[in-house]
């Protein structure tokens, strides 16, 4: 049985209308949800590639799907490792490319809400 984790999920949100404003999102009761190792570690790599700059003023300069290409590419190579199923580098990659859809949907979303 796989093992699940309590997990708070925050962001910062930067944008002309609010600055650097800290949002809890809510989740459910008491604003916690318990996600699986597979979400947990997708949400933890997305917040990684924040950190390293990979941040929305960065993914904003990419446009026509260059993030979700990429994320493709890093989910095909995944797939394409020798003993997949039991390869933790595949794993790696498939989390890390779930992590940059992720961004390529914020940024969509960026873009919607500009107009």
């Amino acid at each position: 049985m796989s093992k699940t984790h309590r997990y708070f999920i925050l962001e910062k949100k930067t944008s002309p209308k609010r600055v650097n404003e800290e949002v809890v999102l809510d989740l459910g009761p008491a604003s916690m949800q318990v996600l699986s190792n597979a979400e947990r570690d997708v949400l933890d790599e997305r917040r990684r590639q924040i950190t390293k700059g990979y941040d929305a003023e960065h993914d904003d300069e990419h446009v026509d799907g260059e993030i979700a290409r990429a994320a493709i590419a890093r989910i095909q190579r995944a797939m394409g490792e020798s003993h997949y199923s039991a390869s933790p580098t595949a794993r790696e990659k498939l989390v890390d490319g779930v992590a940059m859809l992720i961004a390529e949907i914020e940024r969509l979303d960026r873009a919607k809400a500009e107009g």
